[in-house]
C-alpha cells in the first residue's frame, strides 16, 4: 500500500482546539461523506461501512497533546492502516494540519 500524504492545510482554529476536535469519534463522524453508513463510536473506537466496499473500525492509537493524534485499524479492517494528524501552532490563532495515511 502507498503512503498518501496531504498538503500542509492552515485552519483558523488553535492547535488545542483541532486536537480536542479530532481527539474525539464524534466529531469525526460528522466529517464522513454521504458515502459512509453506520458510523458508530464507542468510547475510542468507531466502525463505519463505505457503501458497495468494506467496513472498517478505528481506533486512538496514540494522542499527544495539540501536536498528533493517530488512529490505526480496529478489529477485522480489510487492510491494515494508520492515519496520523499532525498539528502545527502557528501563534496567531491558527493551526497547520497535515494528514498521512500510511500501511501498518
Amino acid at each position: 500500500m502507498t503512503r498518501i500524504e496531504s498538503e500542509k492545510v492552515i485552519v483558523n482554529q488553535k492547535a488545542e482546539e483541532i486536537y480536542n476536535f479530532l481527539g474525539d469519534f464524534n466529531n469525526i463522524g460528522n466529517l464522513m461523506p454521504e458515502q459512509v453508513e453506520g458510523f458508530t463510536v464507542t468510547g475510542e473506537t468507531c466502525k463505519f461501512t463505505i457503501k458497495g466496499m468494506a467496513t472498517l473500525g478505528l481506533k486512538y492509537e496514540s494522542k499527544t497533546p495539540f501536536t498528533e493524534v493517530v488512529m490505526a485499524k480496529h478489529e477485522k479492517a480489510p487492510f491494515d492502516l494508520k492515519l496520523i494528524c499532525k498539528i502545527a501552532d502557528c501563534n496567531d490563532g491558527t493551526s497547520e494540519l497535515q494528514l498521512f495515511l500510511m500501511p501498518i
